[in-house]
C-alpha cells in the first residue's frame, strides 16, 4: 500500500506542476467529472461553437463539452469549457512520436491535460467541426488522434465542402488542395470520420452554416438520445463504436458519408436523405448504413420505418449491413427526423 501511495503522490506532484505552468483547466464541467457525464465532444471553430450551444440548449446537457477557438472573446460568450488556440498550429502534432510535451504548443498541451482528466473509455468521444473554416481543417486531425499525451482517439462529425469531388478518383486535380490534404490526415487520425457535404439546393452564407450545425447536433444528439434510452430503447455505445470502426485501415481511415433530414412523416425525411446520400453513388454501394429514425412518442409509426426501410434496402448493396434504430421522444415537435450515415470506400 505504501509502494501505491508513493505514486500517486508523484502523480498528484507532477499534475500541480502542470497547472501551476499551463494555468488551471476549465472547470464548468467538473460537476460531470465525477463519472456523469455521458461523452466527451470537443467543437472547433466558429461551426464547433455553435453545434455545442445547440446540443447545450437541447437534453444533451450531461455531456462534456470543450471548445476550440482562436477569438477569446467568443470562447467567453460559451457556457462550455474553452481552450483559446490563439496562433497556434496543430499540425506539428500529427506526426510527433518522440518530441518532449513541453515543445509543443501550449493550447495542445492544455487539450491534453484536459482530457487526462476528464476522458471515460466508455463513452463516446466526438469532434466537430467545419472543414470550410481554416481552423476546422488545421485542428480537427490533431484533435480526432490517439496521443500518447493524454488526448485519445475521436470519432469526428465534421462538414466537408465538396466531398463527392474529393472522393471522385478522377479529380485528380483535388488532391493537391490543402482541403484533400487536411481531409486526408483527418481519415488518417481519427477513429472514424462522419462527413457532411453540401445540400446543392440549399442558399450559401450563413443561413447554409447554421443550418449545416443544426444538422450536425441532430446527428450527435440523436446519438447521445438513444444510447441513454430507457429498457429496450437503449442503443449500446460499443455496439455503435464496433459499428462504425469496422473495416478501418491506417491510411484510407474510415470514412462515412451522413445527412439528418426532418420531414412530415418518415416516407418524407427518408427521400430527402437518399437524394443527398445518393450523389457521387454513397448509398447505393455503402457496405454498412448506419440509420437513426426519431419521432414523437405515440405518433411515429413503427409499420411507416419498416417499409421506408424496406423500400431503402432495394437501393443498396444486397450485402450491405444495416444498424438501425429508432427514438420516441415524449417531446419531440418536429415531425420525424432521419440521420443516415454510409460507409464509403475510398482511395488515397
Amino acid at each position: 500500500m505504501r509502494e501505491v501511495s508513493v505514486i500517486m503522490g508523484s502523480e498528484l506532484i507532477e499534475m500541480f506542476k502542470t497547472m501551476r505552468r499551463l494555468g488551471m483547466p476549465p472547470m464548468q464541467s467538473r460537476k460531470m467529472r465525477n463519472g456523469m457525464g455521458t461523452a466527451d465532444i470537443v467543437g472547433i471553430g466558429d461551426n464547433g461553437a455553435e453545434v455545442v450551444r445547440r446540443l447545450m440548449e437541447s437534453d444533451c446537457v450531461n455531456a462534456i463539452y470543450l471548445v476550440l477557438h482562436r477569438d477569446e472573446k467568443k470562447l467567453r460568450q460559451m457556457k462550455a469549457d474553452t481552450i483559446a488556440m490563439k496562433d497556434d498550429s496543430w499540425e506539428v502534432v500529427e506526426n510527433v512520436m518522440t518530441a518532449s510535451f513541453e515543445s509543443l504548443p501550449i493550447s495542445y498541451q492544455k487539450f491534453c491535460f484536459y482530457y487526462r482528466q476528464t476522458w471515460r473509455f466508455l463513452y463516446p468521444s466526438l469532434v466537430l467541426a467545419d472543414f470550410s473554416e481554416a481552423i476546422g481543417r488545421e485542428t480537427a486531425p490533431a484533435a480526432a488522434k490517439n496521443s500518447v499525451y493524454g488526448s485519445t482517439q475521436k470519432i469526428a462529425v465534421v462538414h466537408v465542402p465538396l466531398i463527392e469531388k474529393l472522393m471522385d478518383k478522377n479529380e485528380t486535380e483535388m488532391r493537391e488542395t490543402e482541403l484533400y490534404q487536411r481531409f486526408q490526415c483527418l481519415c488518417e487520425q481519427a477513429e472514424a470520420v462522419i462527413a457532411m457535404g453540401d445540400d446543392a439546393s440549399a442558399a450559401l452564407g450563413t443561413a447554409e452554416a447554421n443550418a449545416m450545425a443544426k444538422r450536425q447536433s441532430d446527428f450527435v444528439g440523436d446519438l447521445l438520445l438513444a444510447l441513454h434510452g430507457d429498457g429496450e430503447m437503449r442503443l449500446s455505445w460499443q455496439e455503435v463504436r464496433a459499428f462504425l470502426s469496422a473495416g478501418r485501415l491506417s491510411r484510407r481511415g474510415n470514412l462515412w458519408q451522413a445527412w439528418s433530414s426532418e420531414a412530415a412523416d418518415v416516407r418524407s425525411a427518408m427521400a430527402d436523405v437518399q437524394r443527398v446520400l445518393s450523389c457521387g453513388g454513397a448509398l447505393q454501394a455503402a457496405k454498412r448504413v448506419f440509420v437513426m429514425v426519431t419521432g414523437k412518442e405515440g405518433e411515429l409509426s413503427l409499420p411507416a420505418v419498416q417499409k421506408t426501410m424496406a423500400e431503402l434496402s432495394a437501393l443498396m448493396d444486397k450485402e450491405a449491413e444495416v444498424l438501425l434504430h429508432v427514438n420516441s421522444e415524449k417531446e419531440f415537435d418536429a415531425g420525424v427526423r432521419i440521420n443516415m450515415a454510409v460507409q464509403v470506400e475510398r482511395e488515397c
